[in-house]
């Protein structure tokens, strides 16, 4: 199952379980006004929400939108009431979470792109890193220059690393009845997938194997003054510095566990904050 709309999540932790923010509140910029939220749903109208698909199930529009080479906003909901009770369902999901695994991949580039580097980054809900999985491997091909620029990774450096396939056991293990947690998650599940349909043909997709959150689209659909939502940006949002220089996998990962516990708390701050 994938929650799109993080669909189900936070759960109703300490302050020091998800409150980095205030343990250095000098960092954290000083929030908006929090919009008026709508009169609470009943519970079993909130339920049913929870369950109905989003735009972004719609598989002609995804496909269309895809192919043309458009990120689709999976956030686009009808009403006030359905983004709280899709929300809500995130928070309930969160909820249900005794560790959050954080995954950022790197590729030759490009739709068509080959993984040549995956990472993990697991903690438990207090934030804690409890595990974790680092990689590169063969693409058997030359990454594209704008890639390399973005990740550093030459391809003299890969030539004696193993093949996806010997390494795909060992991430679908590692992520098995998960949550993982992908900012922007549309290009690392097509690579994702394309590799292990490679590597195990006939296998189940990625996101069938595990509960995926989109932090991306989490970030949109909590409201905010915030106009850029990308992995830089909400650093700087949240005053944890900035990525320097190169984007390898496993830095962007141990970075997104930073970001997602404060868009957790965000999350839980708008639905039941005073």
């Amino acid at each position: 199952m994938t929650v799109i709309l993080p669909h189900a999540v936070l759960p109703h932790a300490s302050a020091a379980t998800l409150l980095p923010s205030e343990r250095h509140p000098a960092a954290r910029p000083a929030r908006p006004a929090r919009p008026v939220p709508p009169a609470p749903l009943s519970p079993a109208l909130s339920k049913l929400l929870a369950r109905l698909p989003v735009q972004d199930d719609g598989e002609a529009l995804r496909q269309s939108l895809f192919h043309s080479g458009t990120h689709f906003n999976p956030d686009l909901l009808t009403s006030e009431a359905e983004r709280r009770a899709r929300l809500e369902g995130v928070h309930a999901a969160l909820d249900r979470a005794e560790s959050l695994v954080f995954l950022d991949t790197e590729s030759t580039g490009g739709r068509n792109g080959r993984l040549i580097e995956v990472a993990l980054v697991e903690t438990d809900v207090e934030q804690n890193v409890t595990g974790g999985l680092h990689f590169r491997c063969n693409p058997h091909r030359r990454s594209l220059a704008g890639a390399r620029r973005v990740h550093g990774i030459q391809d003299c450096e890969l030539e004696h690393c193993p093949e996806f396939a010997a390494r795909a056991d060992e991430l679908l293990e590692a992520v098995r009845g998960k949550t993982v947690v992908i900012h922007d998650r549309t290009m690392d599940l097509l690579w994702l997938n394309r590799e292990l349909q490679a590597a195990r043909p006939g296998a189940p997709r990625f996101e069938d194997r595990c509960t995926v959150v989109d932090s991306f689209v989490l970030a949109r659909a909590i409201p905010s003054e915030r106009r850029r939502n990308g992995l830089d940006a909400l650093l700087e949002w949240y005053g944890l510095g900035a990525r320097g220089g190169h984007h390898d996998a496993y830095g962007d990962a141990a970075l997104l566990s930073r970001v997602f516990f404060e868009l957790w708390w965000d999350l839980d701050e708008w639905l039941y904050g005073e």
